[in-house]
């Protein structure tokens, strides 16, 4: 089969997969404010509700990749251009087996349903090396699993035997204008992007 690739709303994934030579880390952006003047009570203040998270993740591309991957960032550096970027680290682990045609699929209780903003995406990585890409219409918190509702239905079974993992899909931007990159004593480069999501930009 192929890639199933929905809900991306007309942009580009980036080319390269994320490695796990660096671990890749994730910071929340300050959202709330302390505010406090002298004879006055302290107050804490939000000023949003939707809170950007910013990544550091690590690539180890062949020469190849290394050609794609500089040609995606020339054409979006300078913190301009939206992009989706597949987060590594697994999210969800099955719960049970999620049939071709389903508009659902059934996962271990992870506490996603009180985070949930809406306009969220997974990707699935496929043991043929496919990936599947759908928005999350909806989570349900059930007595032992969460339900994820899709947005399009599956086109293949997704079964413990069939895929890696269940990973999410931010749309994100560069958050730095230098690429940079290093060599060691192999032909492949080391290289760490710094991306943030861009919560309020997520196409429909």
């Amino acid at each position: 089969m192929a890639d199933s690739l929905e809900d991306l709303g007309g942009y580009s994934i980036f080319p390269v997969e994320p490695n796990w030579l660096h671990k890749p880390s994730m910071n929340l952006e300050l959202a709330r404010i302390l505010m406090k003047y002298t004879g006055t009570a302290a107050k804490l203040s939000s000023f949003t509700d939707h809170v950007p998270e910013a990544w550091k993740l690590g690539f180890t591309p062949s020469k190849e990749d290394e050609h794609d991957l500089i040609v995606f960032f020339i054409a979006r550096y300078g913190k301009h251009g939206g992009f989706w970027i597949k987060i590594p680290a697994r999210e969800f682990t099955l719960y049970s087996n999620s049939l071709s045609g389903s508009t659902e699929i059934r996962v271990e209780n992870n506490g996603a349903e009180q985070q949930y903003q809406g306009y969220e995406r997974i990707w699935i990585d496929m043991h043929s090396n496919d990936i599947l890409t759908r928005k999350v219409l909806t989570t349900t918190k059930e007595d032992d699993y969460l339900s994820l509702g899709l947005s399009v239905s599956l086109d293949r079974d997704v079964t413990p035997s069939t895929h890696f993992k269940i990973c999410r899909l931010l749309f994100c931007r560069f958050d730095e204008d230098m690429l940079k990159m290093s060599f060691g004593q192999n032909q492949y480069p080391d290289i760490t992007l710094a991306v943030r999501e861009l919560v309020r930009e997520y196409p429909a």
